[in-house]
């Protein structure tokens, strides 16, 4: 077994923050951390220095479509560890392949191809470029509103259907996490229902619901909205509608794009103050173009065009980010979130959501050794994926 020590200066766990501490890594694992003279290094054990440096855990992207150049609806082995091998770089350890609405046959391609990725070799050599493991799949879409739909196709949009539902799930092979759905469509309580039995989280986007209609969502179950405040009905004081039922739900989680362009400062801070650092996650939405020059791009099935770092389609509507988590902690931090608290939107936030947080998202004994290293200005400095790297 290797073990490491690693001896940091500040450790966001990030349920708090420890000054001069030690976390042992064995076998990928980590296997104790807290105050220096508390914790016994094992003899042998490799020792990793991080002065003036933040260790936190990885962050974890549950609504990420691309990265590197490539889609992950392309679901070639090599699309996946472009985009994987490209967010790593911006501390993104874990992510969940998002899809966009497409046809049957297109959408079922897409998830078998990334459901074999995910079942495929897990090498992490110190002799190879790290890269992000995929935890599985987001089925962003067909089940969403025309009305809301963004830059999702028309004609690839689908009513609610369990029987298409069950195709995707058996594609999958077992790997999809999140589903999609606009809960006002006919149909659609009865695609909640059976969402939930298969384990799914279900979160409510694209979508024109009223206030009862999102309600009676939650009331089946769904627990979460996708890319709040975009690509969803207006508030308004007498129609509060999906927007109002999803911030005075405590238990509704909601994702933000905090990119300083999706969405306004003052609405981040609304949100924020609403529902509170630890139900909102923050999510890229990032496409193929992250990490990559200006110019053209496709999404799922169509192009894209990025011009200073904003993606649209030929319509000029938003289509997706080129946002790295990274930079949606340092944004919300600029608007004075703490940034323990910031930490916390992109670690154990999504792990919780998606019920991994002894796992992922975390730093204590039993979880993956799945860490960034940051500095005092929370830029990326290292990454750590199951104990390897840096060295």
């Amino acid at each position: 077994m290797t073990t490491k020590a690693i001896h940091a200066s500040r450790i966001f766990t990030p349920q708090e923050e420890l000054v001069d501490c030690v976390i042992v890594i064995e076998d990928g694992r980590i296997i104790a951390v807290g105050r220096r003279e508390e914790v016994r290094v094992p003899a042998g054990a490799k020792e990793i220095l991080a002065p003036d440096t933040i260790v936190a855990p990885g962050f974890v992207d549950i609504h990420i479509h691309g990265a590197g150049g490539h889609d992950v609806m392309e679901a070639t082995a090599d699309a996946l560890l472009a985009i994987t091998a490209e967010v790593v770089r911006h501390g993104t350890t874990s992510i969940l392949a998002t899809t966009v609405s497409a046809s049957r046959d297109e959408t079922c391609r897409s998830l078998e191809g990334i459901a074999n990725f995910i079942a495929g070799p897990n090498d992490l050599a110190p002799t190879r470029p790290l890269r992000a493991e995929t935890l599985g799949v987001h089925l962003e879409g067909p089940f969403i509103s025309h009305a809301r739909r963004g830059v999702h196709l028309e004609n690839a949009l689908a009513k609610p259907s369990v029987a298409l539902l069950e195709q995707f799930l058996a594609a999958a092979g077992g790997h999809a996490r999140i589903l999609s759905v606009a809960p006002e469509l006919p149909g659609a309580t009865e695609l909640i229902d059976r969402a939930q039995r298969d384990g799914l989280v279900v979160g409510i986007g694209h979508t024109d619901a009223t206030y009862d209609q999102a309600v009676t969502a939650f009331q089946h179950g769904a627990r979460h909205a996708v890319h709040v405040f975009n690509a969803m009905r207006p508030f308004s004081h007498r129609d509060t509608g999906v927007l109002g039922a999803v911030l005075t739900h405590r238990e509704v989680t909601a994702e933000l794009i905090a990119d300083g362009v999706h969405v306004d400062s003052p609405a981040i801070q609304i949100l924020l103050a609403s529902k509170g650092t630890d139900r909102v996650i923050l999510v890229s939405d990032g496409i193929a173009a992250t990490g990559m020059p200006d110019g053209n791009y496709r999404l799922g099935t169509f192009d894209v065009t990025v011009s200073d770092g904003v993606a649209r389609n030929a319509d000029g509507k938003l289509a997706g980010s080129t946002l790295t988590l990274d930079r949606a902690v340092r944004h919300v931090v600029g608007l004075g979130v703490p940034p323990i608290e910031a930490i916390r939107m992109a670690t154990i936030g999504p792990a919780h959501r998606l019920g991994i947080a002894g796992k992922k998202g975390v730093i204590a004994p039993g979880a993956d050794a799945d860490l960034v290293f940051l500095s005092p200005d929370l830029n990326v400095k290292g990454v750590m994926i199951r104990g390897v790297g840096p060295e």
